[in-house]
């Protein structure tokens, strides 16, 4: 392929009865490049820059089926017909296999599937569980972390999500599993081998923690209980071997940044940011910290935060909800969220200059950008939870964004000039490059 490509994946609404698409679009063009119409209850996931894979159901049989797409080719290379009218969805994907979860009365069925034929390998089934998901359906809390697949469940019996079960991807034996009386993160963050969760108490006596577990064996790391009693604690992102994350005080209204060594749990700083911070940090490749806070209703701030040793580099304040920045370059993108749409700002997008926190470009589109990513942001207590992340393509020169009004757009880095803009019959769900 010559030309660079995406994918969109769109919904007439977010019920179970709506029709889905997968629409391929050209990124130089502006154009689409092959469009495919699904069923209802569609789910899709990108399995690498020449599959995708999507779960729908047959609005004839109302019964599921798998298909297999060539982006390339513009093909299906393989479709798989289902005995279920239950939920059926796409979980995770590496080289060679992609994991189909079924949610039956009785529990979870995982099947893995030959990327190329469709052809079972294992299947295995947890019993009285389902899977937990990001943006209500659409994102499955699961991660390939080494030899194995973790998958964060809730169970029928108990509230909240509240487990990791850890399977073998080559043969679907249980590695390990990792129960907490307390809500895990959603999501959860991991290194190559580590995983790492942040945990919100059910009970007003107990407290929040943080920990750290070998991904391959289950084995615990290290834990940390947090003293004070925090009304939320957001989920953690590392990098560089610190994990970061947000906690708020709603007794004393004021919110921290924490950072512990994420090899030791050792607690290293903590910087005041004086607001909620409801979702994950957002860090970018120089180590910087950007925080979106709020203190309801209108009342927002960015803070740039050094991620060596917890120096604020700028704060600005009542910008758009910042739910939460996005660092893409030498810019950090700000836009209106999805849940505040009586927000008299709605419908901005404000691009901020990330070294020194100067506004770069600002525009007003008919209404708001889509500007977050769900598989980076959420929170373990009472939180927000988002659409599609903006990208950059490989030039470095497009940001490409989704509106609510289901268009995609294709911004200038530099200035906010849209080059192009493309409608879609339904709304955009989730989009990726493919690259």
């Amino acid at each position: 392929m010559n030309d660079q490509f995406g994918v969109t994946f769109s919904t007439q609404s977010p019920t179970l009865l709506s029709l889905g698409a997968v629409e391929i679009f050209s990124l130089q063009q502006g154009t689409w490049y092959w469009q495919v119409p699904l069923g209802t209850s569609a789910r899709a996931l990108v399995v690498d820059c020449q599959y995708v894979c999507c779960v729908d159901r047959d609005t004839a049989t109302a019964l599921y089926r798998v298909q297999m797409l060539n982006v390339i080719q513009r093909q299906v290379e393989w479709t798989i017909a289902l005995s279920t009218s239950l939920k059926v969805f796409p979980v995770a994907a590496n080289m060679d296999t992609v994991y189909i979860a079924e949610e039956q009365s009785d529990g979870i069925v995982l099947y893995a599937l030959d990327k190329m034929t469709g052809s079972e390998r294992w299947h295995t089934t947890l019993l009285n569980a389902r899977i937990s998901t990001i943006m209500g359906q659409w994102l499955p809390s699961v991660h390939l972390l080494g030899e194995v697949l973790i998958i964060q469940v809730a169970h029928e019996d108990t509230a909240g999500d509240n487990e990791f079960v850890a399977l073998d991807q080559h043969i679907g034996d249980e590695r390990w599993r990792l129960t907490r009386p307390a809500t895990m993160s959603q999501p959860y963050s991991v290194t190559s081998s580590i995983l790492v969760t942040t945990l919100h108490p059910r009970a007003a006596d107990q407290h929040s923690e943080v920990l750290a577990v070998d991904g391959n064996s289950g084995n615990l790391i290290w834990s940390q209980v947090l003293n004070a009693n925090y009304s939320s604690i957001s989920s953690p992102t590392i990098s560089a071997s610190r994990c970061y994350f947000g906690v708020f005080s709603q007794a004393k209204e004021v919110g921290s940044l924490l950072c512990l060594d994420s090899g030791t749990g050792e607690f290293l700083w903590q910087t005041v940011i004086d607001a909620a911070i409801p979702t994950t940090p957002v860090i970018d490749h120089h180590h910087h910290l950007y925080i979106g806070a709020r203190r309801e209703p209108f009342l927002r701030s960015v803070t740039k935060i050094d991620g060596a040793y917890g120096r604020i580099q700028w704060r600005v304040a009542q910008v758009p909800p910042p739910l939460p920045p996005v660092p893409i370059g030498q810019i950090v993108l700000i836009g209106a969220d999805t849940y505040m749409r009586n927000d008299p700002d709605l419908g901005q997008c404000v691009a901020l200059n990330s070294y020194s926190g100067t506004l770069a470009w600002s525009i007003t589109p008919l209404t708001y950008l889509q500007l977050t990513d769900p598989p980076r942001i959420a929170s373990s207590g009472p939180g927000y939870h988002f659409a599609a992340m903006p990208k950059l393509d490989t030039t470095g020169q497009m940001i490409i964004c989704a509106s609510s009004l289901h268009d995609l757009l294709a911004l200038d880095v530099t200035t906010g000039t849209k080059h192009w803009q493309l409608h879609t019959d339904a709304a955009i769900r989730w989009y990726e490059l493919l690259q």
